[in-house]
């Protein structure tokens, strides 16, 4: 039995997003679980505050990389006030602890972190323990998150502190306090909020779309050092918004001086595809359609990247009824998407590009020469261009059978006709498939969310095209080195 409105679980820690990113993947097994990540730090602590509202359960999340378990009760504790403020707004049943990144994990080292800590246990349901090793063994992960579900499904389904909704409040609190769910059995669509504004500055837009069944919310704050990030991130979701708000200074979304979005716009369209991916601008003056005419006028990229362009006014979002009517579009359009198949078009060029990398690899198979190496590279490297050109979204699929299909090929050729070219050719298509591998839950020392088939696949590219146009170009390379260390030993 699932939930049609969604229960928002709240993570909040001091730790980057990036360190519970397994916990955030975990939790999405479960239908209807929306999580939806808090940074907290010295300084919001009002937002703080805020945040906490709009959700249904709390964690709070530690991570032992930050030195120690200071959690509360001890010097230099971090989440005191914090886990006051949850337990007292959303009732301590709906609070659990998570420590990660222990060294034990067991039932003793939890009792003995809340007999040192005991305000955990008086402000939170439970305490849950994670090690690096829990989160590598994929039977021990889903065996320990399993009652971490239980408890969250569980307290959604109670009335004890849960607050009614209120249509029409003027009190802004109201607004933000959880509401009832009701019953159903589809699937979440995920929606990425992309932007450069801090959060609470589309909190309306958020509890707008909130509204609407099986919408679950991710925010995601573009920084100018966090591109890596920002692209995994849209990995993760069905649809996009990026979110612009005039209170940043002016309306430079793309193609203007000093414009704040057009890698991202980019980045955005070309993964997700254009039809999942939409524009707000916040808190224009004219927010009427001769404006938007005017934007996308002087910033085409906008129509030409993504679906549509809205505008929200001061005066939209404070009148009720023009709020619901502006959202109505974007809310159809979200909802179509999540639904939509693939046109005639994309259909016909995927089946080409599959087509053509099924048919190089099979003769590349029977007969491993350099024309026919050179001939799957080709359809390697154009595939995606193509699919790029008609707006078709990058598979994953095909990208896993080309890279894979290659790597078993040159390996293959390698093992059969063992020499220096052959396993030069075929390690950076073995580099190239380890890293089409996802890190959804957690493997140490490596990046979530890693997708480095997107860098590999060029050195990779460059080494086949050396080997088809210079086959003996590993000993040219190594008896040039063996002069210039010669000459550097002469001297």
């Amino acid at each position: 039995m699932s939930w049609s409105k969604q229960t928002v679980v709240g993570i909040f820690s001091r730790s980057g997003e990036h360190e519970y990113l397994w916990l955030v993947n975990a939790l999405r097994d479960v239908t209807n679980l929306c999580p939806q990540p808090f940074v907290i730090t010295n300084s919001n602590a009002s937002a703080f505050r805020e945040s906490v509202y709009t959700n249904t359960f709390a964690i709070l999340y530690h991570s032992m990389n930050r030195g120690s378990l200071n959690i509360t009760d001890v010097t230099d504790s971090l989440y005191d006030d914090e886990l006051q403020v949850l337990s007292s707004i959303l009732g301590k049943d709906k609070v659990v602890v998570i420590a990660d990144d222990l060294v034990d994990s067991s039932h003793n080292a939890k009792n003995r972190i809340l007999h040192s800590q005991p305000t955990i246990r008086l402000k939170a349901l439970d305490l849950f323990l994670f090690s690096r090793e829990d989160k590598t063994n994929y039977n021990i992960l889903l065996s320990k998150m399993a009652p971490i579900k239980e408890i969250v499904t569980a307290a959604s389904h109670k009335s004890i502190n849960m607050w009614d909704e209120e249509k029409d409040s003027p009190d802004k609190e109201k607004d933000l306090k959880p509401r009832k769910v009701k019953m159903s059995s589809s699937k979440q669509t995920v929606v990425g909020i992309f932007s450069r504004s801090r959060k609470d500055e589309y909190l309306w837009l958020v509890n707008a779309l909130r509204d609407d069944t099986n919408i679950c919310l991710q925010p995601f704050v573009i920084t100018n050092s966090n591109a890596s990030a920002f692209r995994e991130s849209v990995y993760t979701n069905n649809f996009a918004i990026l979110y612009h708000s005039m209170n940043s200074g002016r309306l430079n979304i793309t193609d203007v001086t000093d414009s704040l979005y057009d890698d991202e716009l980019q980045v955005l369209s070309s993964i997700l595809g254009k039809d999942k991916v939409m524009v707000i601008a916040d808190d224009p003056v004219d927010s009427s359609h001769n404006a938007k005419n005017r934007i996308l006028h002087s910033q085409p990229t906008i129509k030409l990247k993504a679906q549509d362009l809205f505008l929200f006014s001061r005066e939209d979002k404070t009148n009720n009824n023009i709020l619901i009517s502006k959202m109505a579009p974007i809310k159809e359009i979200i909802t179509a998407a999540s639904h939509k198949s693939i046109n005639m078009n994309s259909t016909l060029v995927s089946l080409i590009c599959y087509a053509a990398n099924l048919v190089t690899l099979r003769w590349a198979c029977s007969d491993p020469t350099f024309k026919n190496l050179s001939l799957l590279f080709a359809c390697t490297t154009i595939s995606p261009w193509i699919r790029r050109y008609m707006r078709v979204p990058d598979s994953s699929v095909s990208l896993s059978l080309v890279t894979y299909g290659t790597t078993v090929i040159c390996v293959g050729n390698a093992l059969c006709r063992p020499s220096v070219w052959n396993w030069a050719l075929a390690f950076p298509w073995v580099a190239a498939s380890l890293g089409l591998v996802r890190n959804t839950f957690y493997i140490p020392y490596i990046p979530a969310g890693l997708r480095l088939s997107e860098t590999y696949m060029v050195p990779a590219g460059v080494v086949t095209i050396l080997s088809i146009s210079q086959p003996d170009w590993p000993h040219v390379l190594s008896s040039y080195c063996n002069s210039i260390l010669q000459k550097h030993k002469g001297r």
